[in-house]
């Protein structure tokens, strides 16, 4: 992977803008939290649960349309431009005094990231023009989401040892000034190829229902989205079960980020997995492993040990599911404009949550979370058998793989 950054400097750039980005909207995640104990005392984490409800809302509602708007525009002038944006919300949050304005500045915030991700996605395919490299680029892509999720709030909890909380924004804006420094200096290519008649607003999202490979690929992206509700949304109530002190919530997440983590060198690293780089084989057993993992779970989380075991597998399984989605997506595209199509399983994969998080948490509460596990699973095995299902001939146009 390291190779690829030294061969492609334009990319390393872009890289370091994502790198840059993510901490800042790590430490801003940190940053609200605080702000909403400030604001609203006990009803704390009723208005950070209206946040990331906002939150995914933008995602699913404005991303394709954004992407739509911005489809004919330099890929430099939306990056800094959504840059700029999370700047300005970043630096006016510490100002708010009511509960609204926290709301309004989150869906402005998350609108922009809406726009940043998508395009930036969309880029990649164009400055790596190798399949290998390409692939290379995703797992590091999903290394360093994975890497952001423990380095951020450590960096924050170190900020906080000497500064006031709601100087964690102003940390949070440096990280994208970063980003829109490192994509000036990366100089990207100029606007993608016009948008087809066909890619009107929504188009990318209505995309997904009209060909059988992206609807299998929403299946994926469904198994990942029940991955991740039961880490972020059982977690503490398992550790608690097992008698986990609460340093184990993040012990056994961050077990899960680094299974995630070896998921994503086991891509990069084609001749390891079946179908040497062919993704759908890559994400068909990712998708077996979520599901299988879930459906145990449900019977071996009464030790620390299995926790561990069973989350590690889980951000394994997940891995190897998101991973390898871009090459799909690239060979699915057939000249349409990369970005309008990534925008659309941005909203898509990000609509799934809607579904698993509230199921996640309503069995979890109600029930048990181990059986809130098996629930999780039987999605997951769902997903997974129709995606195993055998297709008809050219519903999946192959991949280049590379030796």
């Amino acid at each position: 992977m390291l190779t690829t950054l030294r061969r492609h400097p334009t990319y390393a750039r872009l890289f370091a803008a994502q790198l840059s980005g993510l901490l800042g909207t790590g430490v801003l995640t940190v940053a609200l939290a605080l702000l909403a104990a400030d604001l609203a005392g006990p009803r704390a984490a009723g208005v950070l649960a209206t946040a990331l409800t906002v939150k995914i809302a933008a995602y699913v509602v404005l991303s394709p349309w954004i992407a739509r708007v911005t489809a004919g525009w330099a890929p430099l002038r939306v990056l800094v431009g959504a840059d700029v944006v999370r700047v300005a919300v970043a630096l006016a949050l510490p100002l708010v005094d009511a509960t609204w304005q926290v709301y309004l500045l989150v869906l402005v915030l998350q609108a922009s990231s809406a726009g940043f991700t998508p395009a930036y996605q969309a880029l990649l395919p164009r400055v790596l023009g190798d399949e290998g490299d390409y692939r290379q680029a995703l797992s590091l892509s999903r290394v360093a989401y994975d890497a952001e999720a423990v380095v951020s709030p450590s960096l924050a909890a170190l900020a906080l040892l000497v500064v006031d909380a709601r100087a964690l924004f102003v940390l949070a804006g440096a990280g994208f000034v970063g980003s829109a420094v490192a994509v000036l200096l990366a100089r990207p290519p100029g606007a993608a190829p016009p948008v087809r008649d066909d890619d009107r607003v929504g188009g990318g999202f209505v995309e997904f229902l009209r060909r059988s490979a992206l609807r299998r690929l929403l299946l994926l992206d469904l198994v990942v989205a029940c991955a991740y509700a039961a880490a972020l949304v059982l977690t503490p109530t398992l550790v608690d079960d097992v008698g986990g002190a609460e340093a184990g919530v993040g012990v056994v997440l961050a077990v899960f980020g680094a299974g995630s983590v070896v998921g994503a060198l086991l891509v990069s690293r084609a001749g390891w997995l079946p179908g040497r780089g062919d993704p759908w084989s890559t994400m068909r057993l990712g998708a077996v492993v979520v599901a299988v993992t879930l459906l145990a779970g449900g019977a071996a989380v009464g030790s620390t040990a299995g926790l561990v075991v069973l989350w590690a597998l889980l951000g394994l399984g997940s891995s190897l599911v998101l991973t390898p989605s871009g090459q799909v997506l690239r060979a699915q595209a057939e000249g349409r404009t990369l970005s309008v199509l990534f925008a659309g399983h941005f909203a898509w994969s990000h609509a799934c949550y809607l579904l698993t998080y509230p199921l996640a948490g309503l069995v979890g509460v109600q029930v048990s979370p181990a059986l809130a596990l098996v629930a999780l699973g039987g999605v997951a095995l769902v997903a997974a058998v129709v995606v195993l299902t055998p297709r008809r001939a050219g519903s999946e146009e192959p991949v280049p793989a590379t030796q």
